[in-house]
């Protein structure tokens, strides 16, 4: 886990539990990076319509996008005013939807 991650709890039964573990010993990861490029890859399909068959952003065009997005949700901080944080979030949807679109 690098310095810039971060935790993130999951609640789950001691069979789910178990399961989580077997197969990630069968796909040789530890738990947590099962659990971690599973989710992603679920997470990523379900908000961009992507799976892991390819890297994501996997052109140069949603790469820039992406740049846009971070950069406009660097920007928001604590103190920014709720109309500015709207347009913000207006700014960051649009890119996300030529993400999505492949734009």
């Amino acid at each position: 886990m690098t310095a810039k991650s971060r935790m993130v709890g999951l609640r789950a039964t001691s069979e789910d539990a178990a399961l989580f573990t077997q197969a990630a010993e069968q796909s040789g990861l530890t738990t947590s990076s099962w659990m971690r490029e599973n989710l992603k890859s679920i997470a990523l399909k379900q908000v961009y319509g992507k799976d892991e068959s390819g890297n994501f952003p996997s052109t140069p065009g949603e790469t820039a996008l992406m740049r846009a997005v971070l950069v406009i949700l660097q920007t928001v901080g604590v103190d920014t005013s709720d109309e500015t944080k709207r347009l913000y979030a207006e700014k960051a949807a649009r890119q996300i939807e030529k993400i999505k679109v492949g734009e």
